[in-house]
């Protein structure tokens, strides 16, 4: 391997864990260090800052939050949010979600029987869920396009979202919950072969890289995490999702020491009947992506 300051390191075996950052598909006009009441979520200090913003005592008494994604991060940040109704501290909670149903790109991944029935089961469940003196405080816009956000003149303050349908959210705290950007740059002049939202290819066996020219494994090259798209079907999937980071890890690892990828399984607790029940998903199986 070469580095861009000639520096040639020899492997035998190599993992690219390179992980992803949050996407921020408004990035030419707002920044969020800058902006004050805009927040992406993916670290722990991300969290914090967003927790701190809900819980200010001298801003507006009940803040009315806008999150634009309604995938895994917009529609837990929507009902961890919601609760906060409850101590006066937040008026509304409104998902400005540019796919058809809530956490589209999840059930509907290779025409799963799912897609049909739990995302529209999971936005009842939110909105009813969510009632604070008899009223909703969850509402949810779906296949929505943003037509406009206006902010202050020194653009440190969202004060609304305006839609191409032609409603205006008036806005306090602004959450983008638009997915994850993969930290691939580092291999783009590499020779390694890429999807179309840049994560890196991978086989789905031992999750090795996968050549750009010929479209074979890289020999001794392998990839897990956040970073990676790998055929499961007849699609090129991505999952951003913590199990899938902890399992590719393990399925990566046992193919870097030769051993059968394939038993590999997510250990999984649930409650049956009272009692903790352990079972096991294979990897390779489409369900440990749910």
């Amino acid at each position: 391997m070469s580095t861009k300051t000639n520096e040639v390191h020899q492997f035998e075996k190599i993992l690219v864990a390179t992980g992803a950052r949050a996407a921020n598909p408004l990035a030419s006009k707002l920044d969020p260090s800058s902006c004050k009441n805009l927040h992406l979520l993916r670290s722990e200090a991300d969290a914090a800052r967003l927790v701190g913003a809900l819980e200010d005592s001298q801003g507006k008494k009940e803040k009315e939050i806008v999150i634009i994604g309604g995938g895994y991060i917009g529609t837990e940040v929507a009902a961890g949010v919601a609760g906060w109704a409850q101590q006066g501290l937040v008026k509304s909670v409104t998902i400005v979600n540019m796919d058809p149903t809530l956490m589209h790109r999840v059930f509907a991944a290779g025409g799963s029987a799912a897609a049909a029935v739990v995302p529209e089961f999971l936005e009842k469940m939110m909105v009813e869920n969510s009632k604070s003196n008899g009223e909703p405080v969850i509402k949810v816009f779906n296949g929505a396009r943003i037509a406009d956000i206006a902010t202050n003149a020194a653009d440190e303050i969202v004060s609304s979202v305006k839609l191409a349908s032609g409603e205006t959210l008036a806005c306090d705290l602004c959450v983008l919950a638009t997915g994850a950007t993969p930290n691939t740059e580092i291999l783009e002049t590499c020779g390694v072969k890429f999807g179309p939202r840049k994560h890196v290819q991978v086989d789905s066996g031992s999750l090795q890289l996968l050549d750009a020219t010929s479209g074979e494994a890289i020999d001794g090259a392998f990839a897990a995490g956040d970073c990676i798209t790998r055929t499961v079907g007849a699609d090129l999937e991505v999952v951003e999702h913590v199990g899938h980071a902890r399992s590719s890890g393990k399925h990566a690892a046992m193919g870097m020491m030769g051993e059968n990828a394939t038993r590999i399984s997510i250990r999984k607790k649930v409650r049956r009947e009272g009692n903790d029940v352990t079972y096991l998903i294979p990897l390779r199986s489409r369900q440990c992506y749910l």
